[in-house]
Protein backbone atom coordinates (compact mmCIF):
# COMPACT_ATOMS: atom_id res chain seq x y z
CA UNK A 1 0.00 0.00 0.00
CA UNK A 2 3.11 2.34 0.72
CA UNK A 3 4.50 1.58 -2.53
CA UNK A 4 1.10 2.76 -4.09
CA UNK A 5 0.59 5.82 -2.13
CA UNK A 6 4.53 7.35 -3.25
CA UNK A 7 3.71 6.13 -6.70
CA UNK A 8 0.17 8.01 -6.54
CA UNK A 9 1.92 11.22 -5.57
CA UNK A 10 5.15 10.86 -8.32
CA UNK A 11 2.44 10.67 -10.75
CA UNK A 12 0.78 13.76 -9.49
CA UNK A 13 3.28 15.67 -8.99
CA UNK A 14 3.24 17.59 -12.50
CA UNK A 15 -0.89 18.61 -11.32
CA UNK A 16 -1.12 18.24 -7.95
CA UNK A 17 -4.01 20.23 -6.65
CA UNK A 18 -5.91 19.87 -10.04
CA UNK A 19 -3.06 22.18 -12.01
CA UNK A 20 -1.11 21.35 -14.67
CA UNK A 21 2.33 22.95 -15.51
CA UNK A 22 2.79 24.06 -19.45
CA UNK A 23 5.68 25.94 -20.69
CA UNK A 24 5.89 28.16 -23.96
CA UNK A 25 7.79 30.61 -25.62
CA UNK A 26 6.39 34.67 -26.61
CA UNK A 27 7.42 36.66 -28.92
CA UNK A 28 8.02 40.20 -27.17
CA UNK A 29 4.90 42.04 -26.62
CA UNK A 30 2.68 38.59 -27.21
CA UNK A 31 0.36 38.13 -24.80
CA UNK A 32 -2.42 35.20 -24.54
CA UNK A 33 -5.90 34.95 -23.45
CA UNK A 34 -5.31 32.28 -21.15
CA UNK A 35 -6.66 31.66 -17.83
CA UNK A 36 -3.70 31.04 -15.62
CA UNK A 37 -3.54 30.35 -11.84
CA UNK A 38 0.25 31.48 -11.53
CA UNK A 39 2.90 32.29 -14.61
CA UNK A 40 6.61 32.71 -14.33
CA UNK A 41 9.20 34.04 -16.75
CA UNK A 42 12.19 31.60 -17.06
CA UNK A 43 14.33 33.01 -19.65
CA UNK A 44 13.30 36.79 -20.49
CA UNK A 45 15.91 36.75 -23.53
CA UNK A 46 14.05 33.61 -24.96
CA UNK A 47 10.61 34.66 -23.91
CA UNK A 48 9.80 31.15 -22.68
CA UNK A 49 7.27 31.37 -19.45
CA UNK A 50 5.63 28.43 -17.10
CA UNK A 51 1.92 28.79 -16.97
CA UNK A 52 -0.17 27.06 -14.13
CA UNK A 53 -3.59 26.38 -15.00
CA UNK A 54 -6.47 23.97 -13.98
CA UNK A 55 -6.01 20.67 -15.13
CA UNK A 56 -9.57 19.90 -16.41
CA UNK A 57 -8.93 23.38 -18.75
CA UNK A 58 -6.16 21.23 -20.47
CA UNK A 59 -8.13 20.25 -23.64
CA UNK A 60 -8.85 23.29 -24.35
CA UNK A 61 -5.64 25.05 -23.67
CA UNK A 62 -4.02 22.52 -25.83
CA UNK A 63 -6.17 23.48 -29.01
CA UNK A 64 -5.95 27.03 -28.22
CA UNK A 65 -2.13 27.19 -28.12
CA UNK A 66 -1.80 25.07 -31.45
CA UNK A 67 -3.43 27.50 -32.94
CA UNK A 68 -2.00 30.94 -31.10
CA UNK A 69 1.43 29.86 -30.69
CA UNK A 70 1.97 26.89 -32.71
CA UNK A 71 2.95 23.47 -31.51
CA UNK A 72 6.56 24.22 -31.75
CA UNK A 73 6.21 27.07 -28.99
CA UNK A 74 4.50 25.46 -26.29
CA UNK A 75 4.92 22.29 -24.35
CA UNK A 76 3.64 20.29 -21.20
CA UNK A 77 5.95 20.26 -18.38
CA UNK A 78 7.38 17.37 -17.38
CA UNK A 79 10.13 15.91 -14.62
CA UNK A 80 14.08 14.48 -15.02
CA UNK A 81 15.81 11.65 -13.62
CA UNK A 82 19.03 11.36 -12.44
CA UNK A 83 21.12 8.85 -14.49
CA UNK A 84 23.37 6.87 -12.36
CA UNK A 85 22.94 3.53 -11.00
CA UNK A 86 24.62 1.09 -8.05
CA UNK A 87 27.78 1.48 -7.33
CA UNK A 88 30.49 -1.45 -7.84
CA UNK A 89 32.74 -2.01 -5.13
CA UNK A 90 35.56 -3.31 -7.43
CA UNK A 91 37.07 -0.42 -8.63
CA UNK A 92 37.43 1.49 -5.05
CA UNK A 93 39.91 3.77 -4.98
CA UNK A 94 41.45 3.21 -8.27
CA UNK A 95 41.09 6.02 -10.72
CA UNK A 96 41.57 3.62 -13.84
CA UNK A 97 39.70 5.55 -15.79
CA UNK A 98 42.19 8.26 -16.40
CA UNK A 99 44.93 6.30 -17.64
CA UNK A 100 42.06 4.63 -20.39
CA UNK A 101 41.61 8.33 -21.20
CA UNK A 102 45.36 9.64 -21.84
CA UNK A 103 45.13 12.16 -19.27
CA UNK A 104 48.95 12.03 -18.09
CA UNK A 105 50.26 13.40 -21.43
CA UNK A 106 47.55 15.85 -21.53
CA UNK A 107 48.43 16.96 -18.01
CA UNK A 108 52.24 17.24 -19.14
CA UNK A 109 51.51 20.57 -20.68
CA UNK A 110 47.85 21.74 -19.16
CA UNK A 111 46.21 20.65 -15.95
CA UNK A 112 43.12 23.13 -16.93
CA UNK A 113 41.92 26.06 -15.70
CA UNK A 114 42.80 29.30 -17.88
CA UNK A 115 42.15 29.81 -21.66
CA UNK A 116 44.67 32.69 -22.10
CA UNK A 117 44.03 34.78 -19.15
CA UNK A 118 40.62 33.76 -19.44
CA UNK A 119 39.47 31.68 -16.23
CA UNK A 120 37.42 28.35 -17.67
CA UNK A 121 34.33 27.94 -16.25
CA UNK A 122 32.24 24.54 -16.45
CA UNK A 123 28.93 24.33 -15.60
CA UNK A 124 26.83 21.51 -13.40
CA UNK A 125 23.18 21.30 -13.44
CA UNK A 126 22.73 18.86 -10.90
CA UNK A 127 21.22 18.50 -7.53
CA UNK A 128 23.94 21.42 -6.26
CA UNK A 129 27.25 19.95 -4.83
CA UNK A 130 29.12 20.04 -1.69
CA UNK A 131 30.91 23.21 -2.60
CA UNK A 132 33.17 22.61 1.18
CA UNK A 133 34.76 19.66 -0.07
CA UNK A 134 38.38 19.23 0.86
CA UNK A 135 38.84 18.20 -2.25
CA UNK A 136 36.49 20.57 -4.57
CA UNK A 137 36.27 23.89 -2.86
CA UNK A 138 38.96 25.50 -4.24
CA UNK A 139 37.76 24.48 -7.77
CA UNK A 140 34.24 25.79 -6.79
CA UNK A 141 33.19 28.83 -9.30
CA UNK A 142 32.48 32.22 -7.47
CA UNK A 143 30.58 35.36 -8.70
CA UNK A 144 32.79 37.98 -7.27
CA UNK A 145 30.49 40.69 -8.38
CA UNK A 146 27.69 39.31 -5.69
CA UNK A 147 27.94 39.91 -1.89
CA UNK A 148 26.65 36.65 -0.39
CA UNK A 149 23.06 36.24 1.64
CA UNK A 150 22.80 39.90 1.42
CA UNK A 151 19.33 39.81 -0.52
CA UNK A 152 20.62 41.94 -2.74
CA UNK A 153 21.50 41.66 -6.30
CA UNK A 154 24.90 43.27 -6.30
CA UNK A 155 25.98 42.61 -9.84
CA UNK A 156 22.72 43.62 -11.41
CA UNK A 157 22.60 40.41 -13.41
CA UNK A 158 19.20 40.03 -12.33
CA UNK A 159 20.06 37.05 -9.74
CA UNK A 160 20.20 37.65 -6.14
CA UNK A 161 22.56 36.06 -3.74
CA UNK A 162 24.03 33.76 -6.81
CA UNK A 163 27.54 33.91 -5.30
CA UNK A 164 28.31 30.32 -4.84
CA UNK A 165 26.34 29.51 -8.64
CA UNK A 166 22.45 29.52 -8.34
CA UNK A 167 19.23 27.53 -7.26
CA UNK A 168 16.61 27.78 -9.18
CA UNK A 169 13.79 26.92 -7.08
CA UNK A 170 14.86 29.19 -4.47
CA UNK A 171 16.70 31.62 -6.49
CA UNK A 172 20.16 31.92 -4.94
CA UNK A 173 23.16 30.00 -3.82
CA UNK A 174 21.82 27.74 -0.78
CA UNK A 175 22.52 24.28 -2.62
CA UNK A 176 22.08 20.63 -1.16
CA UNK A 177 25.36 18.36 -0.60
CA UNK A 178 23.54 16.16 -2.76
CA UNK A 179 25.56 12.90 -3.39
CA UNK A 180 25.09 13.19 -7.57
CA UNK A 181 26.02 16.60 -7.84
CA UNK A 182 29.18 16.01 -6.12
CA UNK A 183 30.82 12.71 -7.77
CA UNK A 184 29.64 14.39 -11.40
CA UNK A 185 31.85 17.57 -10.18
CA UNK A 186 34.38 15.56 -8.57
CA UNK A 187 35.19 13.65 -11.85
CA UNK A 188 35.24 17.11 -13.82
CA UNK A 189 37.34 18.81 -11.32
CA UNK A 190 38.43 17.93 -7.91
CA UNK A 191 41.66 19.31 -7.46
CA UNK A 192 44.49 17.74 -8.73
CA UNK A 193 48.09 17.43 -7.56
CA UNK A 194 47.10 18.65 -4.00
CA UNK A 195 47.85 15.67 -1.68
CA UNK A 196 44.33 14.95 -1.08
CA UNK A 197 41.56 12.28 -2.14
CA UNK A 198 41.96 11.79 -5.93
CA UNK A 199 42.45 14.22 -8.99
CA UNK A 200 39.90 15.35 -11.50
CA UNK A 201 39.91 15.56 -14.97
CA UNK A 202 41.05 18.95 -14.75
CA UNK A 203 43.24 19.70 -12.02
CA UNK A 204 42.32 23.61 -12.08
CA UNK A 205 38.97 24.66 -13.16
CA UNK A 206 36.21 26.40 -11.99
CA UNK A 207 32.72 24.28 -11.45
CA UNK A 208 29.81 26.50 -11.50
CA UNK A 209 26.96 24.43 -9.45
CA UNK A 210 23.72 25.09 -10.74
CA UNK A 211 20.48 23.37 -8.50
CA UNK A 212 18.06 22.24 -11.21
CA UNK A 213 15.92 19.99 -8.83
CA UNK A 214 13.53 21.60 -7.06
CA UNK A 215 12.66 21.74 -3.52
CA UNK A 216 11.09 18.17 -3.46
CA UNK A 217 13.82 16.79 -5.11
CA UNK A 218 12.20 16.42 -8.50
CA UNK A 219 14.32 17.60 -11.81
CA UNK A 220 11.04 19.78 -13.14
CA UNK A 221 11.68 20.74 -16.77
CA UNK A 222 10.97 24.58 -15.90
CA UNK A 223 13.91 24.45 -14.04
CA UNK A 224 16.19 22.99 -16.73
CA UNK A 225 15.24 25.62 -18.99
CA UNK A 226 15.85 28.34 -16.35
CA UNK A 227 19.29 26.40 -15.44
CA UNK A 228 20.58 26.62 -19.03
CA UNK A 229 19.40 30.52 -19.38
CA UNK A 230 21.64 31.17 -16.30
CA UNK A 231 24.32 29.73 -17.98
CA UNK A 232 23.50 31.62 -21.25
CA UNK A 233 23.28 34.92 -19.22
CA UNK A 234 26.49 34.39 -17.20
CA UNK A 235 28.49 33.65 -20.41
CA UNK A 236 26.59 36.76 -22.63
CA UNK A 237 27.61 38.93 -19.74
CA UNK A 238 31.44 37.58 -19.78
CA UNK A 239 31.21 38.89 -23.28
CA UNK A 240 29.80 41.88 -23.32
CA UNK A 241 31.78 43.49 -20.08
CA UNK A 242 35.22 42.00 -21.71
CA UNK A 243 35.20 39.47 -18.92
CA UNK A 244 34.54 42.01 -15.95
CA UNK A 245 31.23 40.44 -15.24
CA UNK A 246 29.76 37.15 -15.89
CA UNK A 247 31.51 33.59 -16.64
CA UNK A 248 33.85 32.31 -19.42
CA UNK A 249 32.00 29.14 -19.26
CA UNK A 250 32.61 26.65 -22.25
CA UNK A 251 30.38 23.42 -21.55
CA UNK A 252 27.54 22.12 -19.57
CA UNK A 253 26.67 18.98 -17.95
CA UNK A 254 23.40 17.51 -17.71
CA UNK A 255 23.52 13.83 -15.98
CA UNK A 256 19.68 13.58 -16.44
CA UNK A 257 17.08 13.02 -18.67
CA UNK A 258 13.68 11.93 -19.42
CA UNK A 259 13.83 8.08 -21.08
CA UNK A 260 12.06 7.60 -23.84
CA UNK A 261 11.70 11.04 -24.64
CA UNK A 262 10.79 12.47 -27.95
CA UNK A 263 12.14 16.08 -28.98
CA UNK A 264 8.15 17.07 -30.28
CA UNK A 265 7.51 16.91 -26.75
CA UNK A 266 10.16 19.40 -25.61
CA UNK A 267 10.27 21.69 -28.51
CA UNK A 268 11.18 24.82 -25.82
CA UNK A 269 14.15 22.46 -24.11
CA UNK A 270 15.67 21.19 -27.27
CA UNK A 271 15.47 24.86 -28.81
CA UNK A 272 18.29 26.09 -25.56
CA UNK A 273 20.89 24.17 -27.29
CA UNK A 274 21.14 25.82 -30.16
CA UNK A 275 21.50 29.33 -28.04
CA UNK A 276 24.51 27.89 -25.99
CA UNK A 277 26.14 26.64 -28.96
CA UNK A 278 25.66 30.21 -30.65
CA UNK A 279 27.51 31.86 -27.47
CA UNK A 280 30.37 29.52 -27.38
CA UNK A 281 29.20 26.78 -25.24
CA UNK A 282 28.61 22.91 -25.90
CA UNK A 283 26.50 21.30 -23.56
CA UNK A 284 26.94 17.50 -23.06
CA UNK A 285 24.32 15.25 -21.72
CA UNK A 286 23.93 11.82 -20.54
CA UNK A 287 22.02 9.20 -21.96
CA UNK A 288 19.70 6.26 -20.32
CA UNK A 289 21.07 3.48 -18.06
CA UNK A 290 18.68 0.91 -20.27
CA UNK A 291 19.99 -1.56 -23.58
CA UNK A 292 18.21 0.60 -25.78
CA UNK A 293 18.20 1.87 -29.18
CA UNK A 294 17.86 5.36 -28.15
CA UNK A 295 16.88 6.04 -31.81
CA UNK A 296 14.05 3.93 -31.71
CA UNK A 297 12.75 4.54 -28.37
CA UNK A 298 13.40 8.09 -28.20
CA UNK A 299 15.79 9.36 -25.47
CA UNK A 300 16.12 13.41 -24.08
CA UNK A 301 17.74 15.32 -24.32
CA UNK A 302 19.92 12.50 -26.40
CA UNK A 303 17.36 13.27 -29.55
CA UNK A 304 17.63 17.30 -29.37
CA UNK A 305 18.89 18.04 -33.16
CA UNK A 306 21.22 20.64 -32.36
CA UNK A 307 25.05 20.49 -33.42
CA UNK A 308 26.19 22.16 -29.43
CA UNK A 309 24.61 19.03 -27.88
CA UNK A 310 26.94 15.99 -27.45
CA UNK A 311 25.74 12.72 -25.87
CA UNK A 312 27.45 9.73 -23.82
CA UNK A 313 26.48 6.21 -23.26
CA UNK A 314 28.64 3.89 -21.01
CA UNK A 315 31.71 1.79 -21.09
CA UNK A 316 33.14 -0.35 -18.48
CA UNK A 317 36.92 -1.21 -16.83
CA UNK A 318 37.46 -3.56 -19.72
CA UNK A 319 36.69 -1.38 -22.34
CA UNK A 320 33.89 -2.44 -23.79
CA UNK A 321 30.27 -1.39 -23.79
CA UNK A 322 28.13 -1.97 -20.63
CA UNK A 323 26.28 -4.52 -20.64
CA UNK A 324 23.40 -1.39 -19.70
CA UNK A 325 24.55 0.95 -22.11
CA UNK A 326 22.18 2.61 -24.54
CA UNK A 327 23.16 2.66 -28.25
CA UNK A 328 22.05 4.98 -31.59
CA UNK A 329 24.37 5.52 -34.37
CA UNK A 330 21.75 8.97 -34.94
CA UNK A 331 21.82 10.31 -31.88
CA UNK A 332 24.61 8.70 -29.57
CA UNK A 333 27.66 10.20 -29.73
CA UNK A 334 30.73 8.07 -28.20
CA UNK A 335 30.89 6.00 -24.68
CA UNK A 336 33.13 7.11 -22.23
CA UNK A 337 34.12 5.16 -18.33
CA UNK A 338 31.38 4.86 -15.38
CA UNK A 339 31.72 3.41 -11.87
CA UNK A 340 34.67 5.53 -11.23
CA UNK A 341 36.12 6.77 -7.84
CA UNK A 342 35.06 10.13 -7.28
CA UNK A 343 33.67 12.68 -4.46
CA UNK A 344 30.89 12.15 -2.19
CA UNK A 345 29.60 14.25 0.56
CA UNK A 346 31.26 15.43 3.54
CA UNK A 347 35.12 14.74 2.54
CA UNK A 348 34.07 11.34 1.22
CA UNK A 349 34.94 9.44 -2.07
CA UNK A 350 33.37 5.90 -3.34
CA UNK A 351 32.47 4.86 -6.96
CA UNK A 352 29.78 5.84 -8.66
CA UNK A 353 28.45 5.10 -12.18
CA UNK A 354 25.80 5.14 -15.13
CA UNK A 355 26.14 7.44 -17.53
CA UNK A 356 25.90 9.95 -15.40
CA UNK A 357 29.43 9.47 -14.38
CA UNK A 358 30.09 9.06 -18.03
CA UNK A 359 29.02 12.42 -19.42
CA UNK A 360 31.12 14.25 -17.17
CA UNK A 361 34.42 12.41 -18.60
CA UNK A 362 33.30 14.32 -21.61
CA UNK A 363 32.53 17.56 -20.69
CA UNK A 364 35.83 17.67 -18.11
CA UNK A 365 37.43 16.88 -21.42
CA UNK A 366 36.30 19.74 -23.70
CA UNK A 367 36.98 21.84 -21.01
CA UNK A 368 40.63 20.51 -20.44
CA UNK A 369 41.02 20.61 -24.51
CA UNK A 370 40.29 24.31 -24.38
CA UNK A 371 42.94 25.29 -21.99
CA UNK A 372 45.46 23.92 -24.56
CA UNK A 373 48.30 26.85 -24.08
CA UNK A 374 48.86 27.10 -28.04
CA UNK A 375 48.87 31.06 -29.00
CA UNK A 376 47.37 30.52 -32.09
CA UNK A 377 44.34 27.82 -30.54
CA UNK A 378 43.50 30.42 -28.27
CA UNK A 379 43.25 33.81 -30.16
CA UNK A 380 40.82 31.18 -32.98
CA UNK A 381 38.58 29.78 -29.38
CA UNK A 382 38.09 33.99 -28.21
CA UNK A 383 37.85 35.22 -32.23
CA UNK A 384 35.69 32.50 -33.09
CA UNK A 385 33.64 30.99 -29.94
CA UNK A 386 31.59 28.77 -31.64
CA UNK A 387 33.47 27.51 -34.25
CA UNK A 388 35.93 26.86 -32.04
CA UNK A 389 33.88 24.68 -29.71
CA UNK A 390 32.12 22.91 -32.90
CA UNK A 391 35.93 22.05 -33.57
CA UNK A 392 36.19 20.54 -30.31
CA UNK A 393 33.45 18.30 -30.97
CA UNK A 394 34.53 17.15 -34.42
CA UNK A 395 37.95 16.07 -33.02
CA UNK A 396 36.50 14.62 -30.40
CA UNK A 397 34.49 12.52 -32.26
CA UNK A 398 37.27 11.72 -34.62
CA UNK A 399 39.84 10.33 -32.23
CA UNK A 400 37.93 8.14 -30.29
CA UNK A 401 39.30 4.43 -29.42
CA UNK A 402 36.75 2.17 -32.36
CA UNK A 403 35.47 -0.61 -30.51
CA UNK A 404 33.67 -3.58 -32.63
CA UNK A 405 30.84 -3.32 -29.85
CA UNK A 406 30.19 -0.13 -30.35
CA UNK A 407 29.58 0.33 -33.94
CA UNK A 408 26.19 1.60 -32.97
CA UNK A 409 27.51 4.64 -31.86
CA UNK A 410 27.79 7.69 -34.49
CA UNK A 411 31.91 7.82 -33.12
CA UNK A 412 32.11 3.96 -33.21
CA UNK A 413 33.86 4.24 -30.04
CA UNK A 414 35.20 5.46 -26.44
CA UNK A 415 35.93 8.86 -25.83
CA UNK A 416 39.89 9.09 -25.76
CA UNK A 417 41.33 12.46 -24.65
CA UNK A 418 44.71 11.96 -25.43
CA UNK A 419 44.18 11.01 -28.76
CA UNK A 420 41.68 14.37 -29.46
CA UNK A 421 44.62 16.47 -27.55
CA UNK A 422 47.13 14.92 -30.26
CA UNK A 423 44.64 15.78 -33.21
CA UNK A 424 44.06 19.35 -31.62
CA UNK A 425 48.25 19.90 -31.12
CA UNK A 426 49.10 18.71 -35.01
CA UNK A 427 46.00 21.71 -35.93
CA UNK A 428 47.77 24.55 -33.64
CA UNK A 429 50.98 23.23 -32.08
CA UNK A 430 54.53 24.22 -33.56
CA UNK A 431 54.54 23.07 -37.00
CA UNK A 432 57.30 21.88 -39.10
CA UNK A 433 58.57 24.34 -41.93
CA UNK A 434 60.35 22.14 -44.36
CA UNK A 435 58.21 20.67 -46.83
CA UNK A 436 55.02 21.66 -45.62
CA UNK A 437 51.33 22.45 -47.08
CA UNK A 438 50.55 26.23 -47.38
CA UNK A 439 47.55 27.07 -46.64
CA UNK A 440 45.87 30.33 -48.38
CA UNK A 441 41.78 31.11 -48.88
CA UNK A 442 40.20 33.99 -51.63
CA UNK A 443 36.57 33.99 -51.20
CA UNK A 444 35.56 30.89 -50.84
CA UNK A 445 38.10 29.14 -52.38
CA UNK A 446 40.68 26.80 -50.33
CA UNK A 447 44.31 26.95 -52.23
CA UNK A 448 46.94 24.42 -51.12
CA UNK A 449 50.61 24.69 -51.91
CA UNK A 450 53.05 22.30 -51.80
CA UNK A 451 57.12 22.09 -52.77
CA UNK A 452 58.62 18.75 -53.84
CA UNK A 453 61.47 16.78 -53.12
CA UNK A 454 61.97 14.31 -56.08
CA UNK A 455 60.28 14.23 -59.57
CA UNK A 456 57.18 11.72 -59.84
CA UNK A 457 53.53 11.09 -59.67
CA UNK A 458 51.69 12.60 -56.84
CA UNK A 459 48.09 11.92 -55.22
CA UNK A 460 46.34 13.81 -53.19
CA UNK A 461 43.39 12.87 -51.48
CA UNK A 462 41.16 14.87 -48.82
CA UNK A 463 38.19 13.10 -46.45
CA UNK A 464 35.91 14.29 -44.52
CA UNK A 465 35.51 13.46 -40.60
CA UNK A 466 33.46 10.13 -41.72
CA UNK A 467 36.02 9.24 -43.78
CA UNK A 468 34.29 9.97 -47.04
CA UNK A 469 36.56 11.52 -49.81
CA UNK A 470 35.79 14.93 -50.92
CA UNK A 471 38.86 15.76 -53.15
CA UNK A 472 41.35 14.09 -55.34
CA UNK A 473 44.03 15.15 -58.24
CA UNK A 474 47.04 13.73 -59.76
CA UNK A 475 49.78 15.69 -60.56
CA UNK A 476 53.16 15.16 -62.33
CA UNK A 477 56.04 16.81 -60.34
CA UNK A 478 59.65 17.56 -60.89
CA UNK A 479 62.75 18.19 -58.94
CA UNK A 480 61.85 21.21 -56.34
CA UNK A 481 58.66 22.37 -58.44
CA UNK A 482 55.88 24.15 -56.32
CA UNK A 483 52.51 22.78 -57.29
CA UNK A 484 48.92 24.42 -56.37
CA UNK A 485 45.92 22.75 -56.07
CA UNK A 486 42.65 24.53 -55.83
CA UNK A 487 40.29 22.62 -53.52
CA UNK A 488 37.51 24.44 -52.66
CA UNK A 489 34.36 25.52 -51.71
CA UNK A 490 33.49 22.70 -49.62
CA UNK A 491 29.58 22.90 -47.67
CA UNK A 492 29.47 23.87 -44.41
CA UNK A 493 32.28 23.66 -41.86
CA UNK A 494 34.13 20.54 -41.97
CA UNK A 495 37.30 18.91 -40.52
CA UNK A 496 39.05 18.03 -43.41
CA UNK A 497 42.31 15.02 -43.27
CA UNK A 498 45.07 15.52 -45.84
CA UNK A 499 46.40 13.13 -47.67
CA UNK A 500 49.62 13.19 -50.16
CA UNK A 501 51.06 10.12 -51.65
CA UNK A 502 54.27 10.28 -54.29
CA UNK A 503 53.04 7.25 -56.57
CA UNK A 504 51.73 4.50 -53.98
CA UNK A 505 53.58 5.74 -51.14
CA UNK A 506 52.44 8.05 -48.06
CA UNK A 507 54.56 10.62 -48.00
CA UNK A 508 52.34 13.63 -45.75
CA UNK A 509 49.15 13.57 -43.99
CA UNK A 510 47.80 17.07 -42.30
CA UNK A 511 44.02 18.06 -41.04
CA UNK A 512 42.98 21.16 -41.68
CA UNK A 513 39.22 23.32 -40.38
CA UNK A 514 37.75 24.32 -43.03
Amino acid sequence: MRLKIMLFLICLSGSLWGQKKLLLRLEPGQSLNLLAQKKDCLAKDWGIWRYSIAAEDSAEVRQYLDQSLGPQNWQWEHQLQYRARPNDPEYDFWQWNMELLGLPEIWEETTGGLAGSDTLVVAVIDGGGDWQHEDLAENIYINWGEVPDDGIDNDQNGYIDDYRGWRGDSGDDDHLADSHASSVAGIIGAKGNNGIGMSGINWDIKIMLISGQSANSLLEESNILASYYYIWKMRQLYEASGGQEGAYIVVSNLSAGIDFGRPEDHPLWCGVYDSLGQAGILSVAASMNRKENIDEVGDMPCLCPSESLMTVSLSNRYDALDRNAPYGPLHLDLAAPGAVYTLRPNNTYNVFGGTSGAAPHLAGGIALLASYPAADWQAYLKAEPQAAMYLLRDILLASVSKKGDMEELKSGGRLDLGAAFGLLKSLYGPKEEENSFLWRRASDQIYLSYRTKRAGIYHLRITDIGGRQVFFAEKALGEGALTIWELGPFEGRQLLFISLYEEDRLIKTEKFVY
